[in-house]
């Protein structure tokens, strides 16, 4: 009997890396889904059925399964997991300069697109004994970071979903396992951040705008990204496609697979501290970390550090010494790994 993975989001990055160590790891055939409007970016083979899939559609995601279906009968196979790995970023910049459109659209991609894949192909995984679900989340989906309020939603939504339904599977055997990358170059993911921000500022009210400084609070916004990419950002994302490959064919599988060295360290740390002082490391730390200054936004009518310093001053003095103490042990271990890397 043909054993297939359904994968979706082949077309690049993270997906197309798993679909090529799938293919050279295990003897499993793969529905690898891409979402390419005009080329065929998956070549067919013997292992290989590529199918054209709107994740965002019903009725895209309807066909789909009728086609995985009707191969599945044909080839005497079962299908033994899924992959929900396609996603994207819509929207970035400041909360108030995103539509609501704009926020709709990126939860129906990045959260609702893997509800609807998932909730089609179940019935078809349960006959599979011990079957699993694999989904791709993000550091975004544990840690929420300014200029991305409707990707970490979007994110967050689907770590709490995935939960549940880990919980839901358990009798039927079905395994749920969520992949969060931390930040990773070779993805498509950076190179629309500065335009989806000139888009934002595009449909921002005026007096909205003039309140964040227009132009000048756009260019803050693309820097800080850029600057907190090149300074954290994972060089193999090749690493992503081996905690989905293990996720998929290991005995002992975990439910969590934090990949990098910014969401295995970073991520953990910031959940532990205390909120003032996570709030101050994701606003004003990330300027003293990188020695760079400039990644202080600048709002109108004020100096570069009167608004930050007396925020951090009303921090320092309105929580009690134990929290300070315990936000000290955890800086000095964070700079302590910083240092040692």
């Amino acid at each position: 009997m043909s054993l297939y993975v359904l994968i979706t989001g082949c077309d690049s990055g993270f997906g197309r890396a798993a679909v090529d160590l799938i293919l050279q790891q295990t003897q499993y055939k793969i529905f690898a889904c891409f979402h390419t409007k005009f080329n065929q970016v998956v070549e067919s083979t013997d292992r290989i059925v590529p199918i054209q899939l709107d994740i965002t559609c019903d009725s895209s995601v309807e066909k789909m399964t009728a086609h995985v279906t009707h191969i599945m009968a044909n080839d005497d196979a079962s299908l033994v997991a899924i992959v929900n790995n396609a996603g994207g970023l819509v929207s970035a910049g400041p909360i108030e300069w995103t539509s609501l459109d704009t926020g709709i659209a990126q939860m129906n991609l990045n959260f609702f697109g893997t509800v609807r894949v998932t909730k089609f192909l179940l019935p078809i995984l349960r006959r599979h004994q011990h079957g699993r679900v694999v989904i791709v989340s993000s550091i975004l989906g544990l840690v929420a970071s300014p200029f991305g309020g409707a990707y970490a939603a979007s994110k967050f939504a689907l770590e709490g979903w995935a939960d549940c339904l880990r919980r839901e599977m358990l009798p039927f055997g079905i395994s749920i396992h969520l992949v969060e990358p931390g930040m990773f170059l070779g993805t498509n993911f950076y190179s629309q951040y500065g335009e989806l921000v000139d888009d934002g500022m595009a449909m921002t009210p005026a007096n909205v705008l003039s309140d964040y400084g227009g132009e000048r609070y756009a260019g803050y916004c693309k820097t800080r990204l850029v600057r907190l990419r090149d300074f954290f950002c994972n060089i193999n994302f090749h690493l992503v496609a081996h905690a989905i490959l293990h996720a998929l064919v290991s005995t002992s599988p975990r439910h969590r697979y934090r990949v990098g060295t910014d969401c295995i360290v970073f991520a953990r740390i910031l959940q532990y501290l205390p909120t003032c002082i996570a709030d101050l490391a994701m606003t004003v730390g990330d300027a003293f970390l990188l020695g760079d200054f400039s990644l202080l936004p600048v709002l109108p009518n004020s100096s570069p550090f009167s608004h930050w310093t007396g925020m951090i001053t009303w921090t320092i003095w309105t929580y009690n010494m134990r929290q300070l103490a315990c936000a000290a042990f955890c800086i000095v271990i964070l700079v302590y790994f910083i240092a040692s890397v």
